[in-house]
């Protein structure tokens, strides 16, 4: 990965400090930073996030808690979320 970027994850916090030290252990330049996707939205995206979330699960028929399944769903929701009505 070239330069810094900034990483976008439904992590928890244990697992985030977990991977910090994996590149620690490794001796690798961690270049981007995890941080939470709800930096990215406004105080209205956020009142809404958890019904477009629901009901985006829902439409796809997506089983949540699966590492693929919760990948699409983030990003469909953001995408809904993002989209004016």
């Amino acid at each position: 990965m070239c330069g810094t970027s900034l990483v976008q994850c439904t992590l928890g916090v244990l697992i985030v400090r977990g991977l910090g030290g994996l590149f620690d252990e490794a001796e690798i330049v961690q270049r981007f930073k995890l941080d939470t996707i709800t930096r990215l939205l406004s105080e209205d995206e956020l009142n809404r996030w958890s019904d477009v979330k629901d009901s985006t699960a829902s439409e796809l028929g997506l089983q949540q808690h699966r590492a693929a399944n919760d990948v699409t769903l983030l990003r469909k929701t953001f995408e809904s979320v993002k989209t004016p009505d």
